[in-house]
Order: structure tokens, then sequence, then C-alpha cells
């Protein structure tokens, strides 16, 4: 959906370097998410729902605990993790960091006001996670007291969000394939379409739990950290964080999958938010962040070995031979020198129930580096404490987490061949629905002497497409796709008279 530089694009920022591509004027003010004007009935409540600009484009609100700040507080905002950095992975929590010199938060952001635009400076990183949530709070170089006397409210948070088939208000600046001339505030009415227990994306993956999906339109990247609402309210429930991304198949960048008997399974047309009930009880009386109620940077400790080591696999690998192994070692720098772990499909295990913690192992041993995969089809998890080299031993809440995924089942559908004719030759183009399939190998000859089922002589193109002379028709060209597992799929085949 929209990221992580690139994958920017997957989650719902937009790469601050990005171009917005435009789309016609015609259409500019509906764009499935209307834009909102300053003196639109009921808008005056979203002055404090603004643009922020780090290290990509997001949307964040400006926010208070349940009590009325003091005047001289240091106001903060929420937004997505995955806005403060996106080029993280599974584990990674950052707590208490001074914000880039040039990370702005602007409120106001609508179309008619684009003229009195008062950019705020953002201060710190108080709390920024992709860490089973992906949310952060940001704090302004400004006081609750001089945005108050600006008329900025900050809005509250609501917790223990228990709903199902809710209607709901998003309020978002999406920036992609949207003119920049219409990049402003805009509302999306829509529902709550369910609840999750968990929801990842990516390569690490990222684990979000527990989401709710929403069927919101308009959702693309600068649409991350919008604030939800449920309809008629203004209590913040959750902040946008991704979307299913459509024409693709499968799960990865851009193709958030819910869990469902242990496989992942994408969710077409919808978006999810992350709630904010962790947030909301981190919030003191006085408004400040308890980050004690919080993760904490702990539980990263963990990487893949070597760095790009699958995240999904069949059990053996099937260029060597040899049965998978889990290839998670300990970082060099982490201060770890036992560990405990358990393992097993992702919905049976728990990484903060202190229950089925295995006994004490010298992280020197790298017990998990050469840990061999199961064997049957599903995705696992692999919850890991430690024990520093002072002693103390990790909180279960705070543990590292790692995910991998076992495919042993080929993939059903077909690469796509395609020719186009270039005068003397034909243009032969192959291609593959990600993610389901990951790559493919093609092949191509005289149609007498090619045989499609035969898989010697299949290969990697070494370019997006095939030059064939016509005067030397008819031709075959065979293709068959591969999964992120290097299963194989089925051989589709075009003969070229």
């Amino acid at each position: 959906m929209t990221y992580h530089k690139i994958i920017l694009i997957s989650l719902l920022s937009a790469s601050a370097g990005t171009t917005a591509l435009p789309i016609s004027t015609a259409n500019a003010d509906s764009n499935a998410a209307p834009l909102m004007k300053s003196t639109d009935p009921g808008a005056e409540k979203y002055r404090t729902v603004g643009k922020f600009n780090g290290s990509s484009h997001c949307t964040a609100t400006l926010i208070s605990g349940e009590n009325t700040p003091s005047k001289d507080t240091p106001a903060l905002i929420l937004t997505a993790g995955h806005c403060v950095d996106s080029n993280v992975d599974t584990n990674n929590v950052i707590v208490d960091q001074p914000a880039p010199e040039y990370w702005r938060y602007t409120p106001d952001y609508f179309i008619d006001k684009k003229d009195d635009f008062s950019p705020i400076k953002v201060s710190r990183i108080l709390y920024s996670t992709m860490k089973y949530e992906d949310i952060a709070v940001l704090q302004l170089d400004t006081t609750y007291g001089d945005l108050a006397k600006k008329g900025y409210q900050p809005m509250k948070l609501k917790k223990n969000l228990n709903m199902k088939n809710q209607p709901i208000v998003l309020t978002h600046i999406p920036v992609d394939n949207v003119d920049y001339n219409y990049a402003y505030l805009r509302k999306s009415e829509c529902d709550i379409t369910g609840k999750s227990p968990l929801l990842y994306e990516g390569s690490s993956p990222w684990i979000w739990s527990p989401v709710f999906s929403v069927n919101c339109a308009g959702v693309a990247g600068g649409t991350s950290g919008s604030p939800v609402f449920e309809k008629d309210k203004i209590d913040v429930i959750g902040v946008l964080n991704t979307t299913t991304t459509p024409g693709m198949t499968g799960c990865g960048f851009g193709r958030p999958c819910i869990v469902e008997n242990n496989k992942g399974v994408p969710e077409e047309n919808y978006s999810y938010f992350i709630p904010v009930d962790t947030i909301a009880n981190a919030l003191t009386r006085d408004n400040k962040l308890d980050l004690s109620k919080l993760q904490n940077n702990s539980g990263d400790v963990l990487e893949r070995s070597p760095f790009f080591s699958p995240f999904v696999s069949q059990t053996v690998e099937p260029s060597t031979g040899e049965k998978a192994k889990w290839n998670v070692a300990i970082k060099e720098d982490a201060n770890v020198k036992n560990i405990r772990y358990k393992t097993g499909l992702i919905s049976g295990v728990d990484c903060s129930d202190a229950a089925g913690y295995g006994a004490s192992v010298p992280s020197s041993q790298k017990p998990l580096e050469n840990m061999l995969v199961p064997e049957k089809d599903g995705i696992y998890k692999l919850c890991v404490i430690h024990q520093n080299n002072d002693g103390q031993w990790q909180n279960t809440k705070d543990a590292s987490v790692m995910l991998r995924e076992i495919d042993n089942t080929p993939p059903t559908i077909k690469p796509a061949i395609t020719k186009q004719d270039v005068g003397d030759q034909w243009m032969v183009t192959v291609q593959v629905s990600r993610y389901e399939l990951a790559g493919f190998k093609v092949k191509y000859g005289p149609k007498a002497k090619t045989n499609c089922e035969d898989k010697e002589g299949y290969s990697f193109p070494w370019r997006p497409f095939i030059i064939l002379d016509k005067a030397e028709s008819p031709w075959r060209v065979c293709a068959y796709g591969e999964d992120q597992a290097k299963n194989i799929g089925p051989i589709n085949s075009l003969d070229i008279e």
C-alpha cells in the first residue's frame, strides 16, 4: 500500500522526495474522498488533523490525555510508526530521541487555507514502533497553551474499542496520484468491516496485533497516520496504517495479510487501522507519555542471517536438497548473554506468556541459526527473551519475535505471455502476478523442437522481452512461475506462427 522507502508505497505514507502523479482536474475535488473546506459544516473539529512532513509525507493529529492540558505542557501529535521510519524490522522501537531538524507538522490543512499555513517544528520522537503496532507519538516545539491561542484544541483518544460494522470517519491527506493543487485534507465516510487478531506485511515481516479493517475510499500514500473516528463523534479510535493494493496477488509489500488457519490471506479492497488503546493508557493525567507502559527497545536483538535469508521457504531448499533453517542470529552489538525461546504455529504462540519458554542457552552457541524449520505448511512464530551481561532477564512483554513461513504448495497460476508485432520481428513479454508468483523462467525455440514440459533449457530472462524473427517462424515460447518459496507453478506456452 504505499512503502519502506520504496516500501513506503506499501504502507500509506509517501516518500518525502516523491512527486505526486497528477489526476484530472475534473475529478480532483471528488477523487473518491472529497476535499474538505474550513467552512464546511463540522469542519472546525478537524482543524488539528494536519500534514506531517518527516521522513515521508503522512497525516498526524494533535492529541492529549483525558484532562485538559496545562498551557505550559509540550504538545503531542499522533501518527503512524512507519512515518517516522519505514526502513525498520519487526522488533524496532524508538524511545525518546531528538527529531530531525527539518520535521514539521502543519494543522488547518484545508484547501481554502493553503495561503495561511504555519508549520510547527517537531522536536522529539517520544515513541515510535512497528512492533505489534504501527504508531508514533511526537513532541512539538510548542505548548498546548500556544496552540490554544490559535484555536487549536487537542483530540482525546478512545480506548477499549470493540466494534464491527460501525460507521466511521477517516480524515486524511493523500498525496500519491493526487494533483498537488488538491493534496489537502479529505474526509471519507465508511465502515469498520471487521477485527483481526493479527496482520502482517513485508519481508521482515512487520506484525500488527490487533487491527481493524475498513472500506474507506481514497486511501493512498499520505494517508498513513490519519485519525479514525466513530461517525458523529470526535474521539480518535485508531490510526490508519496500510491497505491492500489491487491488481496483485498473495502477501508482500503492499499486500498485508490476516492469518487464517496459520496461513496468510489477503483481504481485497480493505485498509487497516491500529487501535489507540496503548497510547491512551500511557498518557498521564498531566498529558505526559508514560514510556514504562509501552514497548521498550530491549526486544530488538534478532536479525536474519544471512541478511537475505528468506521469510518464506520450502522445508527443503530445492537448490541444495538441504533442510531449511530459521537462520536467525543475535545481533553482534546486542547485550545478550543467554536466551530462552519457544516456537510454534503463529496462532498458538503468545510471546508475552511466560509459559513454554525453554531452558537458558548461551547466546555464544548461536542456537537459532541452525534450528531446522518445521515440515508442515504454515506461518510459525519464534519468541526470544534474553539475559543481558548484567544478569537481568528481559520481561516477556518485550520479547523479540520473528516469523517464518513454510510453503511446500506449488502456485496454481501461470505467467502471462504476450506478443507484439514490431515489423519483421515479434517482441514477446512474460509477466507474473506478484506475490503469488515472485519470478519466472522461460525458454523458446522452433515450435517443432521445443517441448515445454521438459524443464531442461529454462532460465531466468536477462532482459524484460524476447525478440523473435518472423522469417524463422513458427516459434514456441514456454514459461513457468515460481512463488516466494521457489515452488514451481504450471507451464504456459504461446505458439507464434
